[in-house]
């Protein structure tokens, strides 16, 4: 799961109704914004899809394929549905970051 420190000062917005966390990042950042991430960092919530609300139902609906596919339609060239490995394997998304985000080049490889 996501979390996200915004500024009222700079504004975004989610995109998509479905995995919108992931279409947010993915898409700008694909476009040069920069999200900062914390990979040390990590929140600790309630199990997912046994909540009441939310995206519960649909989930328990139509899987986890569904939602992890809507951000594969959003940008097909760096995610992917695969399984994800843990208690109880489902599929999930997989971010390619390096078909999602540009990279800084030296200036010594400049034409």
């Amino acid at each position: 799961m996501n979390t996200f420190f915004c500024s009222t000062e700079r504004p975004f917005q989610f995109i998509g109704r479905i995995n919108e966390d992931v279409n947010t990042y993915t898409c700008y950042q694909s476009k040069g914004n920069l999200f900062m991430m914390f990979p040390l960092l990590r929140i600790t919530q309630t199990g997912t899809q046994g909540n009441v609300g939310g995206m519960t139902e649909l989930y328990l609906d139509s899987g986890t394929y569904v939602k992890s596919f809507y951000t594969v339609m959003y940008h097909p060239s760096g995610v992917r549905v695969t399984v994800l490995n843990s208690t109880h394997p489902r599929l999930h998304h997989q971010v390619s970051w390096n078909n999602t985000v540009p990279y800084i080049i030296s200036e010594e490889y400049k034409k």
